[in-house]
């Protein structure tokens, strides 16, 4: 990773202006496809293409009470009558009620009255039974036909380039870091370190792969005990704590003396512990573990 630390940079950069293109053309790609000033907004191409089918559109005018004299029965076959006048209505009232005063007869009249067919909220019978133009020429439908078509397959060509630009710089931005340069040295995670609490305090721990076992390991403390890949994530990204990766620790998965086990030439078993490390280290930390030893002893002599 160091090794490609330069290359990493810029392709970084690269990324972040592809990103920041990106952004720009999902936003003009969102006025095509939700078009309008409105609460409601359509894709632009429908909208064409509604207005398209609306100017090709012929009305066809029916009137409703044309509906309803065709719907009723022939003039013969009812004898026709002879509605009596409102006056005429007013005597024979009148007459059936002969202690009936004038006033009497005439609220009685007035609840008694016959109401006449509708003429005044009429449908005007020239009314389309669907939208259409009411007066438009061949010549003016031709050339309007004509540029629907037109702006309809200008916005559909910008359309599909958009959704193509932005296809691509999602599989560039996906493939950036593939390049062959940067996959010279292949690496491995060896050990993360997780941090919980603020940044001025807190309580750290370790999750470190044992590559003889397979397995990763926990070491929080004094404690060492096997984990998982999965608590390692869900440490790693929150948890059930307040717990993040602080740091990510690789190794040069080439450079096989980072995990091969050493074995002990006379008995061929391989070494563990303190056995694995350099001599003068080794005899460092013996001498360490002798003296602590002994200061368990006095301890021990005092209580």
């Amino acid at each position: 990773m160091h090794r490609n630390r330069e290359i990493t940079r810029i392709k970084r950069e690269e990324i972040k202006r592809l990103k920041d293109y990106l952004t720009v053309l999902q936003q003009r790609l969102e006025r095509y496809l939700s078009y309008g000033s409105g609460p409601k907004r359509f894709p632009l191409v429908d909208v064409l293409q509604y207005a398209l089918e609306f100017a090709s559109s012929k009305p066809v005018c029916t009137s409703p009470v044309d509906d309803i004299d065709a719907s009723s029965p022939p003039s013969g076959s009812i004898p026709s009558q002879t509605l009596p006048s409102t006056t005429e209505q007013q005597g024979a009232l009148s007459s059936e009620l002969p202690s009936t005063s004038p006033s009497s007869v005439a609220a009685i009249s007035s609840r008694s009255v016959i109401h006449k067919p509708f003429t005044q909220s009429r449908i005007p019978p020239d009314l389309p039974m669907h939208p259409a133009p009411r007066h438009i020429t061949e010549e003016e439908l031709s050339v309007l036909e004509s540029c629907l078509h037109r702006w309809r397959t200008e916005i559909e060509n910008d359309t599909r380039d958009l959704q193509e630009s932005i296809s691509r710089i999602h599989r560039t931005i996906e493939l950036m870091y593939s390049d062959k340069s940067m996959i010279q040295v292949p690496y491995r995670l060896h050990a993360v370190l997780v941090h919980e609490g603020q940044a001025n305090a807190g309580h750290y721990w370790a999750y470190i792969f044992d590559h003889r076992e397979s397995r990763w390991m926990k070491y929080n403390d004094i404690a060492v005990t096997k984990s998982s890949w999965e608590e390692l994530v869900r440490d790693s990204f929150g948890g059930y704590r307040n717990a993040s990766a602080y740091c990510l620790m690789y190794i040069n998965d080439k450079a096989q003396f980072l995990i091969q086990e050493e074995f002990n030439k006379e008995t061929g078993q391989p070494l563990v512990g303190i056995e694995t490390l350099p001599p003068d280290l080794r005899d460092f930390v013996e001498e360490d573990n002798q003296r602590f030893e002994k200061e368990l002893e006095e301890w021990d002599a005092q209580l």
